[in-house]
């Protein structure tokens, strides 16, 4: 199964230049919108055979088939400000099936601002606003695009251990000295870098001299 992505490819790229604060910082919209004026966008398959997936979404239309990411992930955004009744998320949905009304519902859809990694700019800065546009939702406000924060240059992984514990240096240094250094150092935008040389120099440096 499909979700035409191609009919929206122009609607995103006019709806990107006519609201430059939707993703941020420019450098990342500039980044989505060369990509789209670059590539044509395909229909995106969004299913899996159940046979092969059982721990897929069940499709409610095709037994055979199960939903598959990143389509259900990004819809969890969505669904639950609906599930909880949320007027604007409920409404576009009433189209579709009955949707029960929920008393005192919670004002949450839409986002003020989604924070995401670079690494996923597309599924959140494409897939997500098309998926929003053809079911009639509003778009969250803005997509705010972070880089990696890196360990000696090095891309953090729990794996190879190369990672930075809060706590521990929240204990030794106190929790001013830790804001300080990730409000220094670590912009949003481009990849930010922790050495904990560097760390304990601009602390001493610039705090405690």
């Amino acid at each position: 199964w499909y979700f035409k992505l191609s009919q929206h490819h122009a609607w995103l790229i006019e709806y990107l230049e006519a609201h430059p604060s939707f993703v941020q910082p420019d450098s990342r919209r500039n980044e989505v919108l060369g990509f789209l004026k670059s590539v044509k966008l395909e229909d995106l398959c969004i299913s899996r055979p159940k046979a092969r997936l059982g721990w897929g979404i069940p499709l409610p239309f095709d037994p055979d088939y199960v939903n598959y990411v990143w389509f259900d992930a990004l819809s969890n955004y969505f669904s639950v400000p609906a599930a909880l009744g949320d007027p604007a998320a409920v409404a576009p949905l009433g189209q579709y099936y009955p949707v029960p009304a929920v008393s005192q519902p919670p004002q949450l859809w839409p986002a003020d601002i989604h924070v995401i990694g670079k690494d996923i700019v597309k599924f959140h800065a494409v897939y997500w606003p098309i998926m929003l546009k053809a079911v009639g939702a509003p778009l969250p406000k803005q997509v705010l695009v972070h880089g990696w924060w890196q360990k000696d240059g090095a891309k953090m992984s729990k794996t190879t251990g190369n990672v930075v514990d809060p706590v521990a240096v929240i204990n030794e240094w106190g929790l001013d000295a830790f804001r300080f250094y990730v409000l220094r150092e670590l912009d949003i935008g481009p990849d930010g870098n922790w050495p904990d040389a560097g760390f304990k120099s601009r602390c001493q440096a610039e705090l405690a001299n």
